[in-house]
């Protein structure tokens, strides 16, 4: 059976930033997950309940959420797509060696554009019990990768998508929002932000109707 997990086991993993995720320490697997709503979309997952055998993270970054992810469901198989641009990405061949000598898990990793032929090509061995997509956030980005993961995903399966909430002022503007409002009549999706902060990050989890 699988165990709930707690916003307090998040925060003793380490965060990424304080300020932009929250948590309780800068390090640890850098965590880029605000603890509260990593916690209610996991659980809720447990809740409605599945298979959840194999994973697949599109935009990987430190490798924190797979190993949140692997923690609380324990995976048989990992498949990471990730172009290796942003800063963290340097923390994730430890992080990965972790889950590899902890749990026995095979990972295998795609380094290159997520939204190319070769990337769906990597990744298509498989179908998938949970996808999360944290890679382009522009709407054209977002959209690409949505319509090719989603192809894999298991029956029954869930896809997370990160940021659906986040401002990210006027460097990205953020296309996770419209993609949602397009998919809804396919997908029920579930929401998670943590409206006590400023500028809140915000989780959704989509199940196809």
């Amino acid at each position: 059976m699988i165990k709930k997990i707690t916003t307090e086991r998040i925060e003793e993993m380490g965060s990424d930033s304080l300020s932009v995720f929250g948590g309780t320490y800068i390090g640890g697997v850098h965590l880029m997950q605000t603890p509260c709503e990593i916690v209610d979309c996991i659980n809720e997952m447990i809740t409605v309940g599945g298979t959840f055998d194999n994973y697949l993270e599109v935009g990987a970054a430190a490798g924190g959420t797979t190993f949140l992810f692997n923690e609380v469901f324990k995976f048989k198989k990992i498949r990471i797509i990730d172009d290796n641009q942003h800063i963290k990405h340097i923390f994730r061949p430890g992080i990965l060696d972790n889950i590899r000598k902890e749990y026995k898990t095979d990972i295998k990793e795609y380094i290159g554009n997520s939204q190319s032929d070769e990337g769906l090509i990597f990744a298509k061995d498989l179908k998938y019990d949970i996808i999360l997509i944290d890679a382009d956030h522009t709407y054209h980005g977002v959209k690409i990768d949505f319509g090719l993961y989603s192809q894999i995903l298991a029956p029954g399966g869930f896809i997370v998508l990160h940021d659906i909430a986040y401002d990210f002022g006027s460097v990205i503007i953020n296309g996770v929002k419209p993609l949602l409002e397009e998919i809804k009549d396919e997908y029920v999706i579930k929401k998670f932000i943590d409206e006590t902060r400023s500028n809140p990050i915000g989780v959704g989890l989509l199940q196809k109707k």
